[in-house]
């Protein structure tokens, strides 16, 4: 069987047709019985000796196209003068069936019986075996301190050149409490959050804290 692979225009206006020689590997009759080999075996009530009969017919029509088809490719590579390596090569690829072992140590070659075992094969490979706790989530507590590097961020992100709150302080006094400052807040704030503060504070925590914003 020949079929037309491209075609090209030269410069004098010709077409030419590149050819391409196909074979088909296997024989309408052979995909019949391959047909009736999967309906048998995919019936409930089908009988043990048709089924073997119709095996037997399945194996030797795939032998025979098997054979038929390298009797074909050999002689039109050494025609063509291409790789009979690469030919040789091709040809113990189809001769070679592709099959999966089940767990019982038996050979299948149906696709949908090999597409199963390879899922259940990498479901069992990457599913977990150990057993993980759930998590205990504490409730209630005491809230977590705030450190100085938090406080220290929190200053340096702040914008400068900006009016001071009702507590007046702005944002280059704060600056200009160098590397103490933070850790004197940050230990100021955890206390404040804990609620474990004075009562004559007044409202100046409050303001102070809206303008750093980590309360």
């Amino acid at each position: 069987m020949e079929i037309c692979r491209w075609t090209w225009r030269s410069p004098n206006g010709t077409t030419h047709a590149e050819l391409e020689t196909t074979y088909q590997l296997t024989q309408d009759a052979t995909k019949d019985l391959l047909r009736t080999r999967r309906n048998l075996r995919l019936a409930q009530n089908g009988a043990d000796l048709e089924r073997l009969q119709v095996n037997i017919n399945c194996r030797q029509a795939v032998r025979r196209d098997l054979q038929q088809y390298r009797e074909r490719r050999l002689p039109e590579a050494a025609s063509k003068r291409t790789s009979l390596k690469n030919c040789h090569r091709d040809l113990q690829d189809y001769g070679i069936p592709l099959s999966f072992l089940e767990k019982d140590g038996t050979l299948t070659t149906s696709g949908f019986e090999m597409e199963e075992v390879t899922r259940r094969f990498y479901t069992n490979l990457y599913r977990s075996t150990t057993h993980v706790r759930e998590p205990k989530i504490p409730t209630g507590g005491t809230a977590p301190r705030i450190f100085p590097s938090e406080v220290r961020v929190a200053i340096a992100s702040m914008e400068t050149s900006t009016t001071s709150g009702p507590d007046k302080i702005s944002a280059d006094l704060l600056r200009a409490g160098g590397y103490e400052l933070p850790a004197l807040l940050a230990t100021h704030m955890t206390t404040f959050r804990r609620r474990r503060f004075p009562t004559s504070g007044g409202t100046r925590g409050w303001s102070f804290f809206a303008k750093m914003r980590l309360g």
